[in-house]
């Protein structure tokens, strides 16, 4: 049921109510008086009507809310969920927490090179792409980007086994996701650069 709330800081009025498994706060310009408290009461009234014919408007209630947005995103996740498509994090939050969960088994100065990595290459690469949104085509083309900025490798340019390390820990963030939401792992077949070889006079 929604309710009739007030903010002590502001003594406005509020209606704190819960939707499609949501909760949303609306809040409104009325003080808290009598007279504005019954006025909302009503509406709340008209909205849990709705609610339990389930034929609740959102935006009919409260056009112009930014809480329409955060509705129109749920909605879509649960239809894609309804239909069968895997609804995974996203790229930069999956990989926050990997590192959080991983790093107890790390040296620092490892866990200050995945950082490092993380935020140099990879967040960049993927941003807010989904996991299971990930394709092989969207690895190696990060793999080309990485292969053209400059680096310590002997052309200038970042070396293969900086490739491959920056890489590895691509594939290990790929292989945790795939197994723990249950999607192909994109990173699967993809072999590391060769590394040139260095010959001893």
């Amino acid at each position: 049921m929604a309710k009739v709330r007030v903010r002590k800081d502001t003594n406005k009025l509020f209606i704190d109510f819960q939707h499609q498994g949501l909760r949303f706060r609306e809040q409104t310009l009325l003080a808290d008086t009598a007279k504005n408290r019954k006025q909302l009461q009503m509406l709340v009234q008209r909205m849990d009507a709705e609610m339990l014919l389930n034929d609740f408007d959102y935006a009919a209630f409260f056009p112009g809310s930014s809480n329409l947005k955060k509705l129109s995103e749920s909605v879509a996740a649960n239809q894609r969920a309804t239909e069968g498509e895997i609804v995974t994090p996203l790229f930069l939050d999956f990989a926050d927490q990997w590192f959080q969960e991983s790093k107890i088994q790390w040296r620092s100065s490892h866990t200050r090179n995945v950082v490092s990595i993380l935020d140099s290459s990879l967040k960049p690469a993927f941003k807010n792409t989904r996991m299971a949104e990930i394709t092989k085509a969207d690895i190696l083309a990060a793999r080309t980007k990485m292969a053209k900025r400059r680096g310590r490798g002997a052309s200038g340019l970042m070396a293969p086994k900086t490739i491959n390390s920056h890489l590895t820990i691509l594939r290990m963030i790929m292989t945790e996701a795939s197994e723990r939401f249950e999607f192909d792992n994109p990173y699967r077949n993809i072999k590391p650069l060769k590394l040139q070889k260095v010959h001893i006079r």
